[in-house]
């Protein structure tokens, strides 16, 4: 079996194999890295889809019964009880303090913005490009993620990095 993996993220790739591996005992696979993201036909038995190729497959797959979805985030969380960090905003330690406070009050008051009209923005998501799915569908799909880091987060993390590091993913 073959699975199609995307080119555009190391993390979701490594967190695909750890699933497959681990929570379904899927061991003997055959990865390969392509632009499926791209309009390119996957050609793999499965496919890793990620952003808005991800949402316009979990769209369309709605109406094709030979299709099975599987979410990764959903899958991990029922897997391991933690939330799954796809990624983090961080700075060098050395950047001045007084840089670090100003970025972090940017980024505070951009994201509060935001979640204030998850459902305006889903809104606008869909009528620029239907096929990701309805204003409804978005807005449920916006408000699944964590937008800021706590314990739980930082558990999620923890876990991630030590089965990256037993499956040996770095090499």
């Amino acid at each position: 079996r073959t699975i199609d993996l995307t080119n555009d993220s190391q993390t979701s790739v490594a967190l695909t194999k750890i699933l497959l591996a681990d929570r379904f005992g899927a061991r003997d696979l055959t990865y390969v890295r392509r632009a499926v993201e791209a309009d390119a036909a996957p050609t793999g038995d499965a496919w890793l889809l990620i952003g808005d190729a991800a949402l316009r497959a979990r769209h369309a797959a709605a109406a094709d019964p030979t299709l099975h979805v599987l979410d990764l985030g959903a899958e991990w969380l029922a897997w391991t009880g933690l939330p799954f960090v796809y990624a983090v905003w961080a700075v060098r330690a050395s950047l001045p303090a007084e840089e670090k406070a100003r970025l972090a009050a940017f980024l505070e008051m951009s994201l509060a913005e935001g979640e204030q009209d998850l459902a305006g923005l889903a809104t606008a998501a869909a009528a620029a490009d239907p096929s990701l799915g309805d204003a409804s569908e978005l807005t449920r799909y916006l408000r699944a993620f964590r937008y800021r880091l706590g314990p739980d987060e930082e558990a999620g993390l923890t876990c991630f990095r030590a089965l990256w590091k037993e499956h040996r993913l770095d090499a």
